[in-house]
C-alpha cells in the first residue's frame, strides 16, 4: 500500500488552486497572441503552469511519509498584525514609519529577536523601502506624515 505525504498533498493542491484562480480568473480577459499580448495572456499562461506544478507535486506526494506540521499561531498573528499595522498607519504616518512598526510587530514572531534586532532590522528595512519605492521609482507614497 503506497504511503502518502500529507504536507505534500496539500502544498501541490495549494498551488493547483491559485495557479486554478488566476487561470479562470482571466477567462475574460482576451488572450491576444504572442506577438501581441492581451491582458489574459500572463495571468492564464502562468495559471496554467501553477496548476500543473500543483498536479506534479501533489502526485509526486505518493510513496511518500510524513505528518503535517504543527502551526505556530504566534507567528500567524504577528503576521496578519504586521500587515493590518500597515495598511492602517500608511496613509496616516507615511511609508517610512508605517513599515517600520509592520516589521516590528511580524518580529513579535520570533522569540529569539532582542528588542536591538527588531529596531535594527526593522529600520534597515524602512530604509530600504524608501529607497526602492520613493526616491527609485518615484510612487507618490508620502515617506513622512509631513509629506501628507
Amino acid at each position: 500500500m503506497p504511503r502518502i505525504d500529507p504536507v505534500e498533498i496539500l502544498s501541490g493542491l495549494l498551488i493547483l488552486a491559485v495557479g486554478a484562480f488566476f487561470f479562470f480568473g482571466a477567462a475574460e480577459y482576451p488572450m491576444g497572441s504572442m506577438s501581441r499580448m492581451g491582458p489574459g495572456y500572463v495571468p492564464r499562461g502562468l495559471g496554467a503552469i501553477g496548476m500543473g506544478l500543483g498536479v506534479i507535486i501533489a502526485t509526486g506526494a505518493i510513496r511518500m511519509h510524513g505528518r503535517l506540521p504543527s502551526v505556530s499561531w504566534r507567528s500567524v498573528a504577528t503576521i496578519a498584525g504586521a500587515i493590518a499595522v500597515f495598511g492602517v498607519l500608511l496613509p496616516r504616518v507615511g511609508l517610512v514609519v508605517a513599515t517600520f512598526a509592520a516589521s516590528a510587530v511580524s518580529m513579535l514572531g520570533n522569540r529569539d529577536a532582542g528588542w536591538r534586532l527588531v529596531a535594527v532590522t526593522s529600520a534597515i528595512i524602512a530604509l530600504i523601502c524608501w529607497i526602492l519605492f520613493i526616491l527609485l521609482l518615484g510612487l507618490s507614497i508620502p515617506a513622512f506624515w509631513t509629506d501628507i
